[in-house]
This record gives C-alpha cells, structure tokens and sequence, in this order.
C-alpha cells in the first residue's frame, strides 16, 4: 500500500474539488499508460494497478478496461495512438466520463518515471498531474 500512496494522493487531491460540486460520484476513464522503454506487460500491470487503486477510493464510478473497449468497440473507435489530451477528452465524451486519466511510464537509464494528467471532460480543464521517479518497477509495486 505504501507504495501506491503517491498515485492514490494525486487522484485525491485531483477529484477533491470535482467531488465537491457533484452530487453523485464522477465517473472516472483511464486510458492506457504509454510506454517507452518499458514492456508492455509492466505498462498494462502499471496502468492496472492505477486503475485498481483509483476505484479502491470508493469516491469515483471507473469505467473498467474491457467496458472502455467494448463501448468504443461499438462506436468503431480505436485507442491506437491516443495519448495526448485532445484525445482523451473525445474518447472521455464518447464513454461520458467526467475526468480521463491519462499518462505514460518512461524508461531513464535504469529509473521509472510516471507521468499521469486528470483532465475535466466538460472544460478540458487539467485537474491535475502526478510526477515521480521510481528506482524500479518493484518500487511501486
């Protein structure tokens, strides 16, 4: 648990003042992270793991990987190469999620680094980002 806490602190404080003027829970969408130098499996694990924690706060409704994939699958929507915030905001209106994370783990020399970004979907607003640098993968797992 320790070793999630940054992630889980960043979305707190991202969704405290959303969480504030809804009166129900936000519906929360996490794209993919993106990789470089990174496998894909550490990347899915680590977008996973985000996720998981994401929907262990209880604060959030979170659109789970294989209902994202299955909505966008019926409106013929690809996620291939959706990285950036544009995107994310379509594909967050498409899933009618109120706030898209989106992110990317990268490889420096033989550190991890987890950039995250929460975007408002109806002001395109960033609510806020999440930066830190691990000594490995096994340090945020």
């Amino acid at each position: 648990m320790k070793k999630v806490l940054p992630l889980l602190l960043f979305f707190l404080i991202l969704i405290s003042g959303i969480i504030a003027q809804e009166k129900q829970k936000p519906i929360v969408a996490v794209l993919d992270l993106s990789g470089d130098g990174v496998s894909k499996a550490e990347t899915k694990a680590i977008t996973n793991l985000l996720i998981s924690s994401i929907f262990e706060t209880d604060l959030v409704s979170i659109i789970d990987r294989n209902q994202r994939e299955e909505i966008l699958s019926e409106i013929m929507f690809s996620l291939s190469g959706c990285t950036d915030e544009n995107c994310a905001i379509e594909v967050g209106k498409m899933l009618a999620a109120d706030i898209m994370v989106i992110g990317s783990i990268d490889s420096i020399g033989s550190r991890l680094s987890i950039d995250l970004k929460a975007i408002d979907v109806s002001t395109s607003k960033l609510e806020g980002t999440f930066n830190k640098l691990y000594e490995s993968v096994d340090e945020i797992f």
